[in-house]
């Protein structure tokens, strides 16, 4: 996805045009939305396989057994926010960089923790910006069948809740499918005035009006 420049206002008019009765912006040219094509087009994330559905609910136990079998770290307290983890610690601990003589093992758990990384910062990010469900990373316990998942569909459930819960008069936290110019921020619409949307990127939305206006 290249960098995109942001018009804030844009963003911030067109979330005020959704509707989430049927999950469509309301212009004056009629009603439009992203659709799963959109999504797999400009995404290249499969929207046919299995539903990426899960228990995000963790007992120390499990999420200490999850961890130490998958990241071969299990995260501080500190690092937690209720059963999520945060992307910088990821980020701090698994830059995706393979040396030399890296054995098989520790190979697959940087890969893991970059794979989280990328579905919390990019694919399905909450308002949070900065943390992740740790229940994402049990989808990830076999990479062969990581791509059957329907990570597209996933994709736009997630964007359709969080323009649903942004349209909302008052709110200033946005989630969903977002790109900003630096890795791992997710969707960085946070600290603003009501209705006043932040440096992220709805890139899917942003290439569907581009789309509608040319």
């Amino acid at each position: 996805m290249p960098f995109i420049t942001l018009d804030r206002a844009f963003i911030t008019a067109l979330i005020e045009r959704w509707w989430p009765e049927t999950h469509t912006f309301h212009l004056r040219s009629g009603e439009s939305t992203v659709t799963l094509h959109d999504v797999e087009i400009i995404t290249g994330l499969p929207v046919d396989g299995r539903p990426v559905t899960r228990d995000s609910r963790f007992d120390k136990k499990k999420k200490k057994e999850l961890c130490e079998r998958l990241l071969g770290l299990d995260p501080p307290g500190e690092v937690m926010s209720g059963f999520k983890v945060s992307l910088k610690w990821l980020r701090d601990n698994f830059d995706r960089k393979v040396k030399e003589g890296d054995d098989e093992v520790t190979v697959l758990r940087k890969a893991w923790g970059y794979i989280l990384q990328l579905i919390g910062g990019i694919v399905l990010p909450d308002q949070s910006s900065s943390h992740v469900q740790l229940c994402f990373l049990s989808l990830l316990d076999d990479l062969q069948l990581v791509g059957t998942y329907s990570w597209g569909s996933a994709c736009l459930a997630t964007l359709y809740h969080y323009l649903d819960f942004g349209s909302i008069v008052g709110l200033k936290d946005l989630g969903g499918c977002s790109y900003s110019c630096k890795f791992g921020v997710g969707s960085a619409f946070i600290s603003l005035p009501p209705h006043v949307m932040g440096s992220g990127s709805f890139v899917v939305i942003l290439l569907l009006v581009d789309g509608m206006v040319s």
